[in-house]
């Protein structure tokens, strides 16, 4: 037997939280349902902690993306057991556990209330949600299934979280090495190389070309890395403000898709993502 955590809503719409002791989940979601309690999760009591990995290093803003997936499921599951959408909403607010989590969800609640799509309620988040979650959600509503599309999101994402977390978990020891042979490189190209030119200036003997450039990139590193470092800074600035003129993306996305080695494996991402 193993213990299960869950959250479930009751017939009256209180929100339950609990553990139960059982064989399986599908035991669990069975004596909920039985309880006539509407199984919103249930996971091992033990398989939170362990359940991100290395990939926990990486979660940023409001939703993680197992947040998000959790609630994308859990919406999908109030609007199967007959609750209104901004009804599903506000039970949503009690979940989270992040605050800012639950403002979201209340800011997103109060705009549908006001009249407004969820898909347009979510995509005033700025970027929280991602395109293609908004534009599934916009068509299901169109289709008149939202809740078949939030189903099938749900399960989209959990897979997709599962395979960055297996990605960004083999990354990380390249990655260190990358980071050290990087981090290597430029301090012996600003601080060690040019310690060479004084011995070299005092040979008083020709400098092959290779040298000579090795020992300019050098002295250009140590006198000017702060001006190298604000070209940086200015270039992924100008890169991102003209990235968001549709034509210019267009353009680079063209680009991408025609490189040799990039360009296959974009393809075949976003191919996935459509069918």
């Amino acid at each position: 037997m193993t213990q299960f955590r869950y959250r479930a809503v009751s017939a009256a719409g209180e929100v339950l939280q609990g553990q139960m002791e059982a064989a399986s989940l599908d035991e669990v979601v069975s004596r909920l349902q039985d309880q006539g309690h509407t199984p919103l999760d249930a996971r091992a009591a033990d398989s939170g902690a362990a359940s991100g990995g290395m990939a926990s290093w990486f979660k940023r803003g409001a939703f993680t993306g197992d947040q998000l997936a959790q609630f994308t499921h859990q919406l999908a599951t109030l609007l199967g057991a007959g609750q209104p959408l901004d009804r599903a909403l506000g039970i949503l607010m009690d979940l989270p556990e992040g605050a800012s989590a639950k403002q979201l969800i209340e800011r997103v609640r109060d705009r549908v209330r006001g009249g407004t799509p969820l898909s347009q309620a979510l995509d005033d988040e700025h970027s929280v949600f991602p395109k293609l979650y908004i534009s599934l959600v916009r068509a299901g509503e169109a289709g008149g299934s939202l809740e078949d599309t939030l189903r099938r999101l749900a399960d989209y994402l959990e897979r997709s979280q599962q395979l960055r977390g297996s990605i960004i978990n083999a990354l990380i020891y390249p990655a260190f090495l990358m980071v050290g042979v990087l981090g290597s490189l430029l301090l012996l190209l600003a601080y060690v190389v040019p310690q060479f030119v004084p011995i070299f200036d005092d040979m008083q003997v020709p400098i092959p070309l290779i040298t000579q450039v090795v020992l300019a990139i050098g002295n250009t590193l140590q006198s000017w890395w702060w001006a190298l470092l604000i070209l940086l800074i200015l270039g992924v600035l100008i890169a991102r403000s003209r990235l968001r003129d549709p034509a210019a993306r267009l353009a680079w996305h063209t680009r991408l898709l025609t490189m040799k080695l990039v360009g296959p494996l974009l393809l075949k991402v976003e191919t996935a993502r459509i069918a």
